[in-house]
């Protein structure tokens, strides 16, 4: 759900109430707050000439820079969650993008009156608290197995505040492609388009360029967008991971090394301390389990439990996770399988005893690299 204008129409009125009634923040630290948020003025200047000063009665993202402003809308939209919750519907939400969904049956898909009776709940919140959803830019999708979503009748589409919402075959969420069947091969395109344009623009310049500094400008061009999300990736298609976005990281390899059509791509890789994209995202994900074990990731620790054995077994004390069951029907096209309760558990009892009890996230990074 698109919110126009999300971080410029905060109303700093409704803003200190919400921080008062809803947080109970009071005297110095809501004086404070009210003097950060308002009492604020704009005008436009170019070059001698000045327009009129104009209070500004919203917008939250002055001065420029500050993180406050995140932290503040974050506090003005918190009551969203009693009105999505109160219609049994299940949300995310990250700054203003708002995503609710429900899971259904196929035979059961007609019914989603809980869904438009959310989604208009929320417009009329939205509304009632200065803000405005905007229907056009709202998109609406449904995950399934290619089988299953042969069987429903997606014409219809969805209602959003007043405007009927048809049914996409793919969205974009936070720079990631979700694809209705989730095998991210329009993902995989987007990355790809992406990684081979700037690959081709270092190619022209690299003649100027020493090899550390092509391989930094690599990395943090390229090497960044490979990298983005790819956890999501786990156990994807070899004809994405290692057809497509492989083929990339190699021609990127070979741009840097300035490197002949002949040379090996694992030896490039070597050279360059470059791990493979099945290993990288291997690499993460148990990167991930670590920092969820150490408390950085704090809200994935429900996902996650030690393995407790019923009878004292020598696999007891070598820190183990307990593998994740997931019922038989929902392992379609092993998309289950992927979920971060089931990789997290195979991809931390892959490793070694010694690099799962590293003291420390370098210790076990190094560790998980060979590097001691």
């Amino acid at each position: 759900m698109d919110i126009s204008a999300a971080f410029d129409a905060v109303n700093h009125l409704i803003l200190c109430k919400h921080i008062e009634s809803d947080f109970g923040v009071t005297g110095t630290a809501l004086s404070w707050l009210r003097s950060f948020a308002s009492d604020r003025s704009q005008y436009v200047a170019v070059g001698t000439w000045l327009n009129e000063v104009r209070d500004v009665c919203f917008i939250v993202r002055r001065p420029t820079g500050k993180c406050v402003g995140a932290l503040l809308f974050a506090v003005y939209v918190s009551e969203i969650d009693d009105v999505i919750q109160s219609h049994s519907v299940q949300y995310h939400q990250y700054a203003d993008n708002l995503m609710i969904y429900l899971s259904l049956v196929p035979k059961a898909f007609d019914d989603l009156s809980s869904l438009i009776g959310c989604s208009d709940a929320v417009s009329t919140w939205f509304l009632q608290n200065a803000l405005l959803l905007k229907p056009a830019k709202t998109e609406a999708i449904i995950f399934g197995t290619r089988q299953r979503l042969a069987g429903i009748q997606t014409s219809a589409g969805v209602s959003v505040a007043g405007t009927v919402v048809h049914f996409a075959e793919a969205v974009k969420l936070l720079g990631v492609t979700l694809d209705s069947a989730l095998t991210f091969s329009q993902h995989v395109t987007n990355v790809v388009r992406a990684c081979t344009y700037h690959t081709r623009s270092i190619r022209h310049i690299r003649p100027l360029l020493t090899v550390d500094t092509a391989k930094s400008i690599a990395t943090s061009i390229v090497g960044a967008r490979l990298d983005y999300c790819n956890s999501l990736l786990y156990d994807t298609s070899e004809g994405n991971l290692e057809g497509r976005l492989q083929r990339v990281q190699s021609q990127l390899a070979r741009v840097v090394l300035q490197a002949p059509w002949t040379a090996s791509a694992t030896d490039m890789r070597r050279q360059l301390h470059w791990l493979p994209g099945r290993q990288r995202i291997v690499f993460k994900r148990a990167a991930d389990v670590k920092s969820t074990l150490s408390g950085l990731l704090s809200y994935l620790q429900y996902k996650i439990h030690d393995y407790h054995p019923y009878r004292t077994l020598r696999s007891t004390s070598a820190l183990l996770l307990q593998q994740y069951h997931h019922h038989h029907t929902f392992i379609d096209d092993g998309t289950a399988a992927r979920a971060f309760c089931a990789v997290a558990s195979t991809v931390w009892n892959s490793l070694g005893v010694n690099t799962r009890s590293a003291d420390t996230f370098l210790t076990f990074k190094n560790r998980q690299n060979g590097i001691v």
